[in-house]
Formats: C-alpha cells, structure tokens, sequence
C-alpha cells in the first residue's frame, strides 16, 4: 500500500499551524486541530511524540514529530537490530551481516541528528517552512510481508523523498525473509538500501528493497520502510511482518466436483513446489487472471515442459471408474503427461495430439480410470512437453443414454447420443451447445431434440443392439437450408453407408428423409457413429432428427 502522508500532513499543518500547540507530552508540535483530525483517521497515540495505526494484516504505520519521534525510531531500529543478530547467531549469512551493517549505520545517522537537536536546543518547525514544505515536498513509502502468490514468503519495501523544497532527510528501506523447507533446511533472505539526501534542492532520492524464498514451513518475513525530514522535524515509517506459511487450498475455496470439469488456469492456491512446480520464475506470456510463477496465456495453462506438475482438490461423489478427457493443443508430437491422484499414477502416459497449433484444441483421453469417493488431490504431471491444456473433465465411462442400448430394428432419435462426453461418446469442433439445449448437457449443438450446424469431423456415437442379423434399410431424417453437405454412418468402425449428401430442404429444421439400401449387419451390441464429412463450403452441413434401421 503506497502512502504519500508526508504532503496531505505537512499541507494539515499549513492549515492549522496558527493553532494552539498541544503540550510536549503529547505530539510536540502539533496543533491540537490536526492532532484531533489525526485521530479521527485512526491515529492513536503511543508515546509522547509518537502516533501509529494499523493498516492491514500485520502492518503498522508510525509518525513521529520532533525529537520524540526520533527517539521512538532509534528504538525501533535497536530492537530489529538485536533481532538480527539472533537471526544470525542461529541462521549465519553474508546477507544477514551486511543486514546488520546497514541497521546500524542508519542507527548512527539518526543519533547524529539527535545530538544536533540537542545541540541547538530542539527541532524547531516555522509555519512558512510549512506552507512551502505542503505545497512542494512529497514523500511515498510502502512495506509489505505477504504469502505471494508464488509461494513462500515475500517481504517488499520502499521509500522515496521528492525535494524540490531543499529540506535534508534520508529515506531506508529493508527486507527480510526465512523460510524453513521439506528437508529442515533453512533459507533466509534479506536486502537493505538506505539513501541520504543533501539540502541542495532538487536532489531526490529513493530506496527499495525485496525478498522473496520459497518453502513450506517456520515462514516469516518482515518489511521496514522510512521517510525522515530532519529539517521540519517529521518521520514516518511503516512495518509488516507474517510468519504464516502458504497452504494447499482449493482456487475456489471447494473442491472441484467429480464427474465435472476443471478449468486448467484454476489449480490449487499454495505457490510453487505446493500446488505446483514450474521450471521458469514468473509466466513466461501474458496473463491478468491470476499472479503465479505458471505460464498461462489468460486461462490456458502454456508451454508445459517435462518435470512439470499442477494440482486440483477434487471431490468425487461416487467412487467409479472414469474417463479422463484433456483439452490441449501442441504444434509438434510426442508430448504427454499422467495423472496422480494422492500421489499415486491413476493412468500411466497419456499421448498429447498433434493440432498443428497450441491455439487449436483436441482432447487426449485416458478411459477406464478408477476413483475412489470422497476429497482427493489430483495432479497433472507432465512427462513430455506440449503447447497448452486448456481443461481437464472427469465423466463416467460411455454408457446409452437412458441406461440401456437402442434396440435394432428400430429408431434411433440423433439427440440420444451416448454418456461420456467430448472425444468420448461424440467430437464437437465448438466448446459449449449453441441453440436451445435445455434436453440435455453436451457440447453437441441443438435445438431442442434437433442435431443442428454440423460441421466436417464431428461425429455421434450410439450404443446399440442388433436383435437378428441381416441385411436393413437406413433412413434418416435430415434438413439443410441449402444441400451438398456429406455424411456416413458407422458400425463398430466399419462404413456401412458410404456418402449421403444432405438435400436442399429450404430450412434447417425441414426434414425430408433419405435413405440407404443393403446395409449389412451383424446380431450383437455394437457402436453406430454419425459422421460429418463435408459443409460444401457451408458453415453448416445439415440437421438430423433420426435414423432408422429396418429389413
């Protein structure tokens, strides 16, 4: 949270300089209207000369006038001081030395200004120093201790001095961090960069530190920033500390329902080496849907190289035996992953296809997949690399819709396609039913029970049984606005129909039959397949309503 306190104050002082001064047990001088204004905000006084709040989680902003906010600073330098030397006692750095070093530098800097207080009797503040310092200087400082969404512990903090009014000062800013890892080792971090400014005006000066480590257990961090005005007697700081480590949750908060879908971008929050590993710092494209070291390009997962792995809380509400289905895209072959669930390989190597570009997508499938019920950590573990994965979905195993097999000789209605799913039971070029879809949830574009805009390469699958073997007529009820389009119709793989063109019927849902002779089959289940070979240039090849098989 960046503040620039030190114009919006000294401008209160401006406005109210004229006014009775509170005593020196209060805040020294402060008139009593600012100091009243200044609680109203949310300023509490903690010591003669001293005010502080809290901002946010663990953070505490401090302003402090004259020499008892000095005095105030020094002691909080002294005390993050004998806390560092603990910190190198146990965890010895050349960082933290230098740490130290620099702490106690400023220590110095801010005796000296004491002495020269007291020298010349106290800190004196003139009202047009004032006016000039609210109308003309402005300070900005920022510290922050958070969980980044990377994992770890991450300590931020700034500090800068805009002087165009000459006033002396200095600005300090320091960053530390410690995480303890899986394997008891301890990793700290920690950056300090104190900057001095001159009474020349126009000299500006500004300083910044950062550290970030990444772990799972004993986190902590801490951030100290300052801005010190000698001249007009002011200072003000803010610190934040967290000593809590990042933990695997759920992106939403629940775990993902299974049978269902799971968005790739989506994975668990917990940061690198938590819910997932990525061999590269930060996302090597472009994304604003969340902030992690994983490479995604807005909601697709990127560039998955092998080693790498992501994690999803999954719930599944009845233990089964399920189909794996990924969305991806990869311009080359031999890409592949697996998926864990709590550790364990549930599929061995699933084959990533070749789509000829990461922004077209097809679905690689792994059936026959056992789950067991209740919450489970799923992970996807790249064992070769590939483009993209946009989703994964879990669904039951293929299986007729209704429960039971479509009896032959008989009607087959083309909305009642199979259980299971996109690359499962049918293959639709476009995510999502565009039409009236109500009936049923599927991909499969609709309306109502019409099977409507196919387009070449999709296809519908049918479990059916074939009651008496013989040879049968094929009639299917079609539409297309305008004919040309071609399709087939499969059995157990096997092309029984050759080509039927779509007729011209005037409307996509005017139906007129068609019809295939001498169609061969045998006694048994099987598998029927409607397939889609060409929209003569159209963006729709035709519409089905049902498909009939009789002697």
């Amino acid at each position: 949270m960046k503040k620039s306190l030190l114009a919006s104050l000294l401008l209160c002082f401006a406005m109210f300089g004229d006014s009775p001064l509170a005593s020196a047990e209060t805040l020294g001088p402060v008139s009593a209207e600012l100091f009243e204004r200044l609680e109203k905000s949310g300023w509490e006084t903690v010591s003669p000369g001293v005010m502080q709040r809290a901002v946010e989680g663990d953070q505490v902003e401090t302003l402090g006038f004259g020499e008892d906010g000095l005095r105030f600073r020094l002691e909080e330098m002294r005390a993050h001081l004998a806390f560092l030397r603990k910190e190198l006692a146990l965890y010895p750095s050349r960082e933290l030395r230098a740490a130290i070093r620099a702490h106690r530098a400023e220590i110095l800097r801010v005796q000296t200004a004491l002495k020269k207080a007291d020298a010349a009797g106290g800190l004196e503040l003139a009202n047009e120093s004032l006016v000039a310092a609210g109308a003309n200087c402005s300070a900005n400082y920022d510290a922050a201790a958070v969980l980044p969404p990377g994992g770890g512990v991450s300590a931020t903090s700034s500090a800068s001095f805009t002087n165009p009014c000459g006033y002396t000062g200095e600005v300090y800013a320091h960053a530390y961090t410690r995480v303890t890892t899986p394997n008891d080792e301890v990793i700290t971090m920690t950056r300090s960069d104190p900057a001095l400014n001159t009474s020349r005006i126009g000299t500006n000066v500004s300083a910044s530190a950062a550290a970030n480590v990444n772990g799972v257990r004993d986190c902590y961090a801490y951030a100290y920033s300052s801005v010190t005005s000698y001249d007009l007697g002011i200072t003000h700081s803010q610190s934040a500390t967290s000593s809590v480590c990042p933990e695997q949750t759920p992106y939403y908060g629940t775990p993902f329902a299974v049978p269902g879908r799971i968005n790739a971008a989506d994975f668990d929050n917990g940061g690198e080496g938590i819910a997932y590993h990525d061999l590269t710092s930060g996302n090597l494209s472009v994304s604003s849907y969340r902030k992690s070291d994983v490479d995604m390009y807005g909601e697709t997962v990127y560039q998955l190289q092998a080693g790498e792995w992501i994690e999803y809380t999954i719930n599944v509400g009845t233990a089964g035996v399920y189909s794996v289905v990924a969305e991806v895209g990869s311009s080359t072959s031999g890409g592949s992953f697996h998926i864990e669930l709590d550790g364990v390989n549930a599929t061995g190597p699933i084959a990533v296809p070749n789509t000829g570009s990461w922004s077209r997508q097809s679905s690689a499938v792994k059936a026959g997949v056992s789950f067991p019920a209740g919450r489970h950590v799923l992970r996807l573990a790249v064992d070769a690399g590939f483009d993209a994965l946009y989703s994964l979905r879990i669904v039951v195993v293929r299986m007729p819709f209704g429960g039971t097999p479509k009896s032959l000789p008989g009607t087959v209605r083309v909305s009642d396609f199979d259980e299971g799913g996109e690359q499962l039971s049918y293959h639709d070029n476009t995510a999502g039913c565009d039409g009236s879809c109500g009936y049923r949830k599927a991909d499969v574009d609709r309306w109502d029970r019409t099977v409507y805009k196919t387009q070449p390469g999709e296809w519908m699958e049918y479990t059916v049984n074939v009651t008496t073997a013989g040879t049968y007529t094929l009639s299917a009820r079609v539409a297309a606005d305008a004919g040309g389009g071609v399709f087939h119709v499969e059995f157990d793989g096997v092309n029984v129909t050759g080509p039927l063109t779509f007729p011209t019927t005037g409307g996509w849902n005017v139906f007129q039959t068609i019809t295939k002779t001498g169609v061969s089959l045998s006694a048994g289940k099987k598998v029927m397949r409607i397939v889609i070979d060409s929209d003569a240039g159209r963006t729709d090849a035709g519409s089905f309503d049902t498909i009939t098989i009789q002697p």
